[in-house]
């Protein structure tokens, strides 16, 4: 584990809740995400590490045989062949999204310190910070619910096949065994991969986990800016001398603005980090949701097929749409605080009106910039875009089919 000792922060529910994702994290294979070290037993931490190499090593071999069965696999259904076509090049992409953040860690670090610790050390509106938690809580708790139904969906069905038709225990479509194979064997390697299946999908659901965990802070540290600018005016309402009204206004003002600049310094690192997830996150979903429409169509009629098309797909939209959703959210915040900043009580100061009037047009100014992520470097991440790419892979699925 790397020194944390740099970082100093007050301790917060925010904090707090940080540090019981960096367990969770830790525990799905992303090592020293957050600014202490995860309390865990020493010995544990140590066969842990170890073991670790071998994990990885444990999904590259099985993205690799998922990758080998478009060369292999002969005798697929059409259901199958959907199935293979849409993990066998999701699966590798989605382990992307974990090089990627395992590539960007201290960046990561970072960011998180400061929205989650130093940002909340000079504000923190318990509000706020509670309505922040509550939603951060419901989201990644949905997310798992939901993405996990598809595994569970998944699973049933091949058992199901397995016990009324005979057909082997097939999940996912590896190189091997063959699908026809009916060995003890074969049936025990077919196990096996989607117990490693669920493996991998503990990894990919941390990789979510913490791209939400930011941008939900994100999002909430822009309305925090809001109550601290809103609250400003209250200077005015203290006993004090008008000019020392004045002087503690233009001080707390200037921290706002500095406030505000680490925030947009927090922003563009976010749009820089996960610059290529926002990228095949959406080129992912459209050419998911084409096979998954293929595979409606080319299935056999029945409730256990039909759950596995339906969790496949609201997985592919809800994955997609707690990214977009949140990223938009963003967006939705930093609009709001130009409108907090004016409000903030400036016109109440009368000796240094003409600094104040300087210092509030240049934050109004800032403010005003569009706060947009974006994909493939001129899609822009909202809601809107998000309803659109429903309908683009309608629009393909009817070109194609």
């Amino acid at each position: 584990m790397e020194p944390t000792n740099k970082y100093q922060y007050k301790p917060s529910d925010t904090t707090k809740l940080f540090q019981k994702l960096s367990i969770i994290l830790y525990l799905c294979g992303f090592v020293d995400f957050w600014i202490e070290d995860v309390k865990l037993p020493a010995k544990f931490v140590r066969l842990y590490n170890s073991f670790r190499i071998f994990i990885e090593l444990l999904m590259f071999s099985f993205m690799v045989l998922e990758v080998g069965a478009f060369f292999t696999q002969n005798n697929l259904t059409e259901k199958q062949s959907a199935d293979r076509l849409v993990y066998g090049i999701s699966h590798p992409i989605l382990y992307i999204y974990c090089l990627n953040l395992l590539y960007y860690k201290k960046e990561i670090r970072e960011v998180l310190y400061r929205l989650a610790a130093s940002l909340k050390d000079v504000y923190n509106d318990e509000e706020v910070e509670k309505h922040m938690l509550r939603k951060l809580k419901f989201y990644l708790m949905a997310y798992v619910t939901s993405c996990g139904s598809c595994m569970v969906f998944y699973g049933a069905s091949a058992w199901i096949q397995y016990i009324r038709l005979g057909s082997p225990f097939t999940t996912v479509i590896t190189a091997w065994p063959d699908t026809l194979d009916e060995s003890h064997q074969a049936h025990i390697f077919r196990v096996l991969f989607y117990l490693i299946w669920w493996i991998y999908f503990t990894r990919v659901s941390a990789s979510y986990i913490l791209i939400l965990s930011m941008f939900i802070s994100l999002s909430f540290q822009y309305t925090n800016l809001q109550s601290y600018f809103s609250g400003l005016k209250r200077i005015f309402d203290s006993p004090l001398e008008q000019r020392d009204k004045e002087a503690q206004f233009l001080s707390a003002f200037e921290t706002g603005v500095r406030l505000h600049l680490d925030t947009i310094w927090c922003k563009q690192e976010c749009q820089r980090i996960y610059n290529i997830i926002f990228s095949a996150q959406l080129l992912q979903t459209v050419a998911e949701l084409v096979s998954v429409m293929s595979m409606m169509i080319n299935s056999e009629r029945t409730v256990v097929n039909l759950g596995a098309v339906m969790s496949t797909t609201c997985g592919a939209l809800i994955s997609t749409g707690f990214l977009m959703w949140n990223a938009g959210d963003v967006t939705v915040e930093a609009s709001y605080l130009p409108a907090a900043i004016y409000c903030s009580g400036w016109q109440n100061v009368r000796h240094a009106s003409l600094q104040s009037r300087h210092l509030v047009i240049m934050a109004i100014t800032q403010a005003q910039r569009p706060v947009v992520f974006t994909a493939l470097g001129f899609v822009p991440i909202s809601y809107e875009t998000y309803l659109k790419i429903a309908k683009i892979s309608y629009s393909v699925f009817s070109v194609v089919y």
